[in-house]
């Protein structure tokens, strides 16, 4: 049985995204810092507010770490080399020096650009970091047998970890990730204490009552944020103090939250929080078409313009979410049953986009070795990019057809019969 999805969190991912999507802008220093300062934690918050530790204390390792390495992993590689390809095809195109690719695919596997600088898309180190937050958020509570004061005692104790590597690069970000843990934990307790005291009172109350209190809250975590100075967890980093960072966090979350439980049913908002897997993925790669295609006719910073253009990114990345969720599910961490002539297109295409950026580096390498005088012409070059796409595409299909029989997590293929037993954990 499906879980149900909570519509206001949906349109509340969905409004933090746009915060996402603005911070990566260059624009005014103090907005970015602000908007660091909770746009992060938001996501967090919202992943352990629809947490069942109940069901998790019952539920298998096995069974939770397939179930979320593939609705998170396995996206995250495709993702990483689906942004892999547009970044060579941007740099191609906007004449700029193609990156060793070996520096890119090394980077897919550090996710973080502090420790090694090179990976395709940055912004998806934190899919791996909410992955592995998950995933020992579930030991924490399978050994405190989900009783709160040992649980919040283990967490707190993981948490010096982070506390004593402050602003230190590790390797997948992993001195992040206590961090991570206990801000699940808090959107967790939140979510119990709003289920058991707060939901009839808050639904009772009228819309300007429940904006006036939401602006409070903003007003609140503005203030904090002031005294307690720049946050990123990309960095480890929490300013003055840690405490301060979560309460300032936690105050601007609330009143967000509460503004987007009064906003109106949307389509667009409750899709974008759905998909914000894919957001996340490839709108720092989108961004850097739109920033090089600026650079063409303007050569200064305005927030203002900036922030145009990541109103417009938002609005653009939406059918080309639509388009992946309909045609490529898997490429944003959801299972399908269909076996069909269109999903095996689909799939073919999918993996020879993914595929395309190592395959012509390969390809290219050798045709410089093998023919260094009839590369030189373009013509030659022509020739061989045509029948270098037929004989790669078929390549594609056949390993596809491969993957399908003997790998099919890879396109997160799910039998009839796990669809009917399964649940979503």
């Amino acid at each position: 049985m499906k879980k149900a999805r909570i519509d206001w969190i949906d349109r509340f991912k969905a409004v933090g995204f746009f915060f996402v999507i603005l911070g990566h802008f260059e624009i005014n220093t103090v907005l970015k810092s602000w908007i660091y300062s909770f746009h992060m934690p938001l996501f967090f918050f919202a992943s352990g507010f629809t947490m069942n530790f109940e069901k998790i204390v019952q539920t298998d390792f096995k069974d939770y770490f397939a179930s979320k390495f593939k609705r998170m992993i396995i996206p995250y590689f495709w993702l990483e080399m689906i942004s892999l390809t547009l970044y060579f095809i941007r740099r191609f195109l906007f004449g700029k020096k193609l990156n060793d690719l070996v520096k890119q695919l090394i980077g897919i596997f550090v996710v973080n650009t502090e420790v090694y600088d090179g990976t395709p898309s940055a912004a998806l180190y934190f899919v791996v970091l909410l992955f592995l937050a998950q995933i020992c958020l579930w030991l924490f509570i399978r050994i405190s047998k989900n009783k709160s004061p040992v649980l919040l005692v283990l967490i707190c104790a993981f948490l010096v970890f982070s506390l004593t590597t402050l602003e230190k690069p590790f390797v997948m970000h992993l001195n992040v990730v206590p961090v991570a843990v206990f801000l699940l934990y808090i959107g967790n307790v939140v979510a119990e204490f709003y289920k058991t005291y707060l939901k009839e009172k808050v639904e009772r109350t009228n819309t300007f009552a429940l904006f006036a209190l939401s602006a409070v809250f903003l007003l609140g975590g503005l203030a904090v944020w002031l005294i307690n100075g720049r946050v990123s967890l990309h960095y480890n980093m929490y300013g003055k103090s840690f405490l301060l960072f979560v309460f300032s966090a936690l105050l601007t979350n609330i009143g967000l939250a509460a503004v987007c439980m009064r906003l109106p049913s949307s389509g667009f908002l409750s899709f974008v929080g759905q998909n914000t897997l894919f957001y996340m993925g490839l709108h720092t790669v989108i961004k850097n078409y739109m920033i090089n295609i600026l650079r063409l006719f303007f050569d200064r910073n305005s927030t203002v313009l900036f922030g145009f253009m990541a109103i417009l990114l938002y609005l653009i990345l939406f059918p080309l979410a639509k388009l992946t969720d309909k045609y490529f599910p898997f490429v944003i961490g959801k299972e399908s049953t269909e076996n069909n002539r269109r999903t095996a297109l689909c799939r073919t295409a999918a993996l020879a986009f993914a595929s395309a950026a190592p395959a012509c580096a390969v390809v290219s390498k050798l045709m410089s070795v093998c023919f260094p005088v009839l590369f030189t012409y373009n013509y030659f070059k022509v020739i061989v990019f045509l029948c270098f796409s037929v004989i790669h595409f078929a390549v594609c299909l056949a390993v596809c057809r491969l993957l399908r029989k003997y790998v099919p997590v890879v396109f997160l293929i799910r039998n009839n019969e796990d669809a009917i037993k399964k649940e979503r954990i």
